[in-house]
């Protein structure tokens, strides 16, 4: 069930004031160094070459078929419940992270650069199973999901769950967890504590919009935020027994189009828009281009737009939604610019993997539940009424995560 707009929006209902936060001194900021990694595939990193995977079952009409019915579950219920991406390196004490909703598949990419062996866990209702075979209890009795020291794996999940990454014992048990995991949305924020200044669109007093039906709520919200946060258009005439001009979409503001054919251990990532009442631009970086004279240069390339909308009818594709998901490779860089003025940079990402290490105050951990909780065989329930173990199972039968060595 979706919030209601104009307090998931917030705005100042009935005014169209500016936003400028007092709080912190604007700053000059320079753009991340650019690495290559232009259209030449042999720079491509070790995680999505063609030796990594099986290329026909990574990009199977099934997965894709999983794939389109989350965004058919996500669509009715919107995604403002899918966490933050969260990790945390040589826990002392453990939270509970799990939560009972889920959001898209994605991937994880884990690599083990601790001294001793790690085992690679998904946990679910405080058991512990192997993340690579996830009817297998305890996890480490799944050789699959052990990774020596340098050893890296390819792990299918949906953001929302949680994983673990225990060291293996001299005794082959279970030890410390040295790393444990969430995926779920990478939020920009005003990272660089740059001094924004953003038009709020004006809206009807909340009383009154409670009045209106969803469906006027919704067209007076969206025609609110198109005259302050409109997607740019142009006119292109138009040659038929008159000539004539029309309006289209700028294909310079326009998503790239997705990939069928999609490289090994892609990451599907999504992205939210955490400040208040300001849209972003998002730009990819980490290509160069060659100019006609000169040095390398670096270049950006306009991704997608995160706009002010929580709910919209399509978060996946509507201009003015908060939240955008993108497939992307290890090594990209994202730049957030404010969409109203574009010389200022708010936040940037870098895609990475999940590095294991070892941890430096080991003898203080607390070791956290290796006793009968994760040894107990159980039944393992439904994750929920769209996400089943059996889509998981299924997902990696047809996609099995890869271990490698580098």
């Amino acid at each position: 069930m979706k919030i209601a707009l104009w307090t998931l929006l917030l705005l100042v209902p009935g005014s169209a004031e500016k936003f400028v936060d007092q709080r912190i001194p604007p700053v000059d900021h320079k753009l991340p160094a650019c690495e290559y990694m232009g259209v030449d595939f042999g720079n491509i990193p070790k995680y999505h070459l063609d030796a990594a995977c099986n290329r026909r079952a990574h990009n199977s009409h099934e997965r894709r078929a999983i794939r389109a019915a989350r965004y058919n579950v996500l669509l009715q219920t919107g995604v403002q419940h899918i966490p933050d991406e969260q990790t945390a390196h040589c826990p002392l004490e453990v939270e509970n992270w799990e939560m009972k909703e889920h959001g898209h598949d994605t991937k994880l990419l884990i690599e083990n650069e601790a001294s001793t062996p790690i085992v690679l866990i998904w946990v679910f209702r405080g058991v512990e199973y192997s993340a690579m075979n996830p009817t297998i209890t305890p996890p480490h009795h799944d050789l699959e999901a052990i990774l020596k020291p340098g050893q890296w794996a390819s792990i299918e999940a949906f953001e929302g769950n949680v994983y673990y990454a225990r060291e293996i014992t001299k005794d082959g048990g279970l030890g410390n967890i040295l790393m444990m995991h969430r995926p779920g949305l990478v939020g920009f924020t005003n990272k660089l504590d740059q001094e924004l200044s953003c038009e709020k669109p004006k809206l009807p007093l909340a009383e009154d919009l409670e009045q209106l039906t969803p469906k006027n709520q919704e067209e007076i919200v969206k025609e609110a935020l198109e005259k302050v946060d409109g997607q740019p258009r142009m006119t292109v005439p138009v040659v038929g027994r008159k000539i004539h001009e029309v309006t289209k979409i700028d294909p310079n503001w326009d998503r790239s189009h997705p990939h069928m054919e999609e490289r090994c251990h892609i990451l599907y990532k999504g992205f939210r828009n955490t400040l208040e009442g300001c849209a972003l631009h998002v730009f990819y970086v980490g290509m160069q281009e060659p100019p006609t004279t000169g040095p390398m240069q670096c270049r950006e390339e306009f991704k997608f737009h995160l706009g002010l909308h929580p709910s919209p009818e399509d978060y996946m594709h509507s201009w003015e939604s908060r939240s955008k998901f993108e497939a992307t490779f290890v090594g990209h860089t994202w730049v957030a610019r404010l969409a109203s003025n574009m010389d200022i940079v708010v936040d940037t990402y870098t895609v990475q993997p999940i590095v294991v290490r070892d941890c430096p105050a080991r003898m203080k951990q607390i070791m956290v539940g290796t006793g009968a909780e994760v040894n107990g065989i159980g039944e393992i329930n439904a994750i929920q009424a769209n996400l089943t173990l059996g889509v998981m199972s299924n997902v990696i039968a047809t996609a099995q995560a890869n271990v490698h060595s580098v």
